[in-house]
């Protein structure tokens, strides 16, 4: 599969888009241990599974990798990662900073990448 930055990029920005409503208008709901220091919320759950299926509807051919859920689907050598919600313990102490992370990687190279903080108003892209 061909790499084109400026046909990704726009689908990758209305992924973490969907996220952040959903971070903006959720609480966390229950909250669970995974780790000792580690925690999965509601919204973790949630914004992971709404921005892959808009990302098996947009790009069904590349692969996913989920923080909370692992691989659903492998890709031709492509595959997004997702951090649904990057600094979870902030999020569930009303800390405005977190966000969710989103790459595109080709095997063990990175290609594409967003990073979006909600509640700060700020978005990263590369």
């Amino acid at each position: 599969m061909t790499i084109d930055g400026r046909t990704l990029l726009p689908i990758t920005e209305r992924a973490v888009s969907i996220a952040s409503e959903i971070i903006h208008t959720r609480a966390p709901g229950v909250v669970t241990a995974k780790g000792d220091r580690d925690m999965v919320t509601e919204v973790d759950l949630a914004v992971e599974h709404a921005v892959r299926e808009f990302l098996s509807r947009e790009t069904p051919k590349i692969g996913f990798l989920r923080e909370e859920e692992g691989i659903s689907r492998t890709g031709d050598g492509l595959m997004w990662s997702l951090d649904p919600l990057d600094g979870t313990a902030n999020f569930t102490h009303g800390i405005p900073l977190c966000g969710t992370s989103l790459g595109l990687f080709d095997r063990d190279r990175a290609v594409l990448g967003v990073i979006d903080l909600p509640f700060m108003g700020l978005c990263y892209t590369g």
